[in-house]
């Protein structure tokens, strides 16, 4: 990814802070989840292709793009667990593509289409489960990413691709921790909800 190290590092921080945001509120404010996931999309999409421009312009474009993806998925709340679905499964794909050490390729595509495709179509059937997992899931996958943009050295990351997490057993091992409490401690939130509902 070529971009300045400002341009890195403002990216890299942002990622790391919506990432802890969706794993703490994911079920709780999940509305304003959607709406800084699809910042955070457009917002990397905008960074990638505005890598040529000087970096002010650059983050112009980004937070552009972000705004547009932030209001697209707010305003597509009613038909959030398919969204949520959709979200897990992208995550997923990201994920294996990325241990497969796929390029930004052809296979690539087809891999995250698919994730989105299956995951959008489980996403209904699940419920505020798929709600859970898409967003701590999401929010671990965003918190490592910044993290090997801001850290590359330590993370084992020579070059970054777009939204690519470096491939070793460490950030496997991160990923899996950051998914695991924010899952379980959301798991523990919807438990609570659902004994003061019943009362």
């Amino acid at each position: 990814m070529e971009t300045s190290t400002g341009s890195v590092l403002l990216w890299g921080l942002l990622l790391v802070v919506a990432g802890a945001f969706f794993s703490i509120y994911g079920l709780v404010l999940f509305r304003y989840v959607l709406s800084m996931i699809g910042f955070v999309i457009g917002f990397s999409i905008g960074m990638q292709l505005a890598s040529g421009m000087e970096e002010f312009l650059q983050i112009v474009v980004a937070i552009v793009l972000g705004g547009i993806g932030a209001a697209i998925l707010f305003f597509m709340f009613r038909v959030g667990l398919w969204i949520a679905g959709a979200i897990f499964g992208l995550v997923l794909a990201l994920i294996i593509t990325s241990f497969l050490s796929l390029d930004a390729g052809a296979l690539r595509i087809v891999g995250i289409a698919i994730g989105l495709v299956l995951g959008a179509f489980f996403g209904r059937v699940l419920g505020d489960l798929i709600i859970v997992l898409a967003t701590s899931t999401m929010g671990a996958y965003t918190i490592v990413y910044g993290l090997a943009l801001i850290f590359p050295q330590q993370m084992g990351a020579a070059t970054i691709e777009l939204a690519a997490i470096p491939v070793s057993w460490f950030t496997l091992a991160l990923l899996g921790s950051f998914v695991a409490v924010s899952a379980l401690a959301q798991l523990q939130i919807m438990r609570l909800r659902d004994r003061l509902t019943r009362r």
